[in-house]
């Protein structure tokens, strides 16, 4: 995709987001996403997401959920990046975290958990072996309260 068809995508989900009222911290992570450091693939994800929102919205009910926060998308991207020196008892963190889709990573309705869709099934065991260390699950939590702001639990789901 190039400059002027990125553009052209970021515009039209910023219209999306309008129409949704959805908050202006979401509206201004997306129209700044040019300077981003989250790779290609997360911002592609993302803009197909929009469109797929966008066609939902005209064939199904207003109670339809919003698109995926690109500031969710960056809190996980730091988190990744905070980790990425940091061994468990058998694996780097950072490396059986990079498994999780970035774009359907989520925090839970009642906000005390965040939701973590593994691509892979043995890299979701084996970071479901790793957090059975409380040492490990306090050093995870501890770097996902940093990005996001608050201290969530970890769900993995695969």
């Amino acid at each position: 995709m190039d400059a002027k068809e990125r553009e052209a995508a970021a515009k039209e989900a910023i219209e999306y987001l309008e129409e949704r009222d959805i908050s202006a911290i979401d509206r201004e992570l997306l129209a700044d996403e040019r300077e981003s450091k989250v790779d290609e693939r997360v911002l592609g994800a993302l803009e197909r997401e929009v469109v797929a929102h966008k066609t939902q919205l005209s064939t199904s009910n207003p109670s339809t959920p919003r698109i995926p926060s690109l500031h969710i998308v960056r809190c996980w991207d730091g988190t990744v990046r905070r980790l990425s020196s940091v061994k468990g008892r058998s694996f780097n963190l950072s490396a059986l975290l990079r498994d999780c889709d970035a774009s359907r990573v989520r925090v839970s309705d009642d906000e005390t958990s965040l939701l973590l869709p593994f691509r892979h099934v043995h890299h979701a065991e084996r970071m479901r072996q790793e957090l059975s260390d409380p040492g490990v699950v306090d050093v995870v939590e501890r770097a996902i309260e940093t990005h996001f702001g608050t201290r969530l639990r970890i769900v993995i789901k695969s």
